[in-house]
């Protein structure tokens, strides 16, 4: 598979293939987005549940924000995860958040 390797997301997609993982099969993936505000951690995991994803909101007393941990099954193509990115960027920002990447549990 071609990655940019530039790009982080792409980064760690290489590693995950070097891991042995099947960039080509549907997988396990985790996002991450960190709200200031319950209320805005709320609101965004109801509109990722309409989505079709699975979300977790849980208080982060470390560093006084909500997590909203979403899940879902993709084939983690580039071109799709760069989409996912600025969707997930753009659904933090309108919440009062930020999104904090991807991520899979990866299992051999």
């Amino acid at each position: 598979m071609m990655f940019d390797s530039q790009h982080p997301d792409d980064v760690f997609m290489q590693q995950l293939e070097l891991l042995g993982l099947d960039l080509k099969r549907p997988q396990a993936v985790e996002h991450f987005l960190y709200f200031p505000k319950q209320d805005g951690a709320e609101l965004a995991a109801q509109k990722l549940r309409a989505e079709g994803y699975t979300a977790e909101v849980s208080a982060r007393p470390s560093d006084s924000n909500w997590l909203v941990l979403a899940r879902g099954r993709m084939v983690p193509a580039a071109e799709k995860i760069s989409k996912i990115r600025n969707q997930m960027d753009e659904l933090a920002a309108t919440f009062g958040g930020h999104y904090d990447g991807w991520g899979t549990p990866f299992m051999k």
